[in-house]
């Protein structure tokens, strides 16, 4: 790219002395700052950036209670945020959902209650706390779009859904979930969870902690 401008600069000299060198060379800088912004920015999508691996704690609603609706009963892995799946506005905005089946607390990845095509998926790990999980699984069959059942002190790997990654276009986070407490009477479900912010990185704990 650079000997393509200093060549084109050249050329415009010869043809015009007096004027357009300039307004060449500024084009021909433009688009090598545009190159170098787009390669700098490639570290993020393809995971390198920093993050912390301290947990967040949060809990949500059963969506399987009339009188809980509206309640935010689903989470979102790539926003780290509570969601109310209630309402099409609320499609694709989320990744999995608590519900109750056959007397059971469960996960539900959004695919398998609005039959969409979201990548969202739980796998299921054998470790005991979230230091232990330190990378998600490479195949992507273990990763389930049907119900888990929820068991308090285990540990879970979350695929997002595909969201926007800046200039790769989409791609899926990773997190690592431990169930914390399933409240029957009340209806809720608290856990804790690390995510990778780092789009397409299965990595489960920071640079900085390998």
């Amino acid at each position: 790219m650079r000997d393509r401008c200093r060549l084109r600069r050249r050329r415009d000299v010869q043809r015009n002395p007096f004027g357009e060198s300039f307004i060449v060379r500024k084009r021909c800088n433009y688009v090598l700052l545009t190159l170098a912004l787009a390669t700098a920015a490639c570290g993020d999508d393809l995971g390198f950036g920093a993050w912390s691996d301290a947990p967040d704690t949060t809990f949500i609603y059963s969506a399987s209670r009339p009188e809980l609706i509206r309640m935010p009963s689903a989470y979102d892995i790539v926003n780290r945020i509570r969601v109310s799946i209630e309402g099409s506005a609320a499609t694709g905005t989320w990744d999995f959902a608590l519900l109750e089946r056959s007397g059971a607390f469960v996960m539900a990845p959004e695919s398998f209650l609005t039959g969409s095509d979201s990548r969202a998926g739980i796998a299921l790990t054998t470790a005991a706390t979230l230091a232990e999980v330190r990378e998600a699984p490479r195949d992507t069959a273990l990763f389930r779009r049907d119900p888990v059942t929820i068991e308090p002190g285990k540990v879970y790997i979350i695929r997002s859904r595909r969201e926007a990654c800046f200039t790769f276009g989409a791609g899926v986070r990773y997190a690592k979930l431990r169930a914390l407490e399933v409240d029957a009477a009340a209806g809720t479900y608290r856990f804790e969870v690390v995510r990778n912010p780092n789009c397409n990185d299965r990595a489960l704990i920071p640079p900085d902690n390998n």
